[in-house]
């Protein structure tokens, strides 16, 4: 993302923002990205944009020295979360996964469990979007609890 945000006038007509995990967590053994550019084809056979998409991975997969010190899971918000966008933009957070507002009647304590345990890197964090966990507010307050994890609100 950093990259990316980066590299932001080359692209300008596109938002780049993260999508709250709906592929996993899985029984892959190596952790894996997604990455799309628009929706439509138009955007898809956009030559700039998937060229800077192209040397955003490849820098980043170059260096095997790209640690994250501050793993969080985030729950709650929009599919496109702009809160937890900006918070790994701007922060030393490092973001395993999320869970939109939609779809958190489907986190229970195995589900959370996975997200944390599949992480790469450990995590240390919950980061919730108060306002944006709606109705299973209270129910994630529990499962967070449970965790041990710190819990930041947001």
């Amino acid at each position: 993302m950093k990259r990316l945000i980066a590299q932001r006038e080359m692209v300008a007509d596109y938002q780049i923002v993260i999508e709250s995990s709906h592929h996993g967590p899985t029984s892959l053994t190596k952790p894996p990205m997604f990455i799309e550019i628009g929706s439509t084809e138009i955007e898809w056979t956009d030559e700039n944009a998937c060229s800077i998409i192209c040397e955003a991975i490849l820098e980043v997969a170059a260096c095997d020295t790209i640690r994250c010190d501050k793993a969080a899971i985030c729950l709650g918000g929009t599919h496109y979360p702009t809160k937890f966008s900006k918070l790994l933009i701007d922060s030393e957070y490092g973001i395993a996964a999320v869970a939109a507002k939609h779809d958190l009647n489907l986190i229970d304590k195995e589900m959370l469990d996975q997200m944390i345990l599949k992480s790469v890197e450990k995590v240390g964090t919950l980061i919730l979007d108060w306002k944006g966990l709606g109705r299973e507010k209270e129910r994630i307050m529990a499962l967070a609890a449970d965790t041990g994890l710190e819990i930041i609100r947001l």
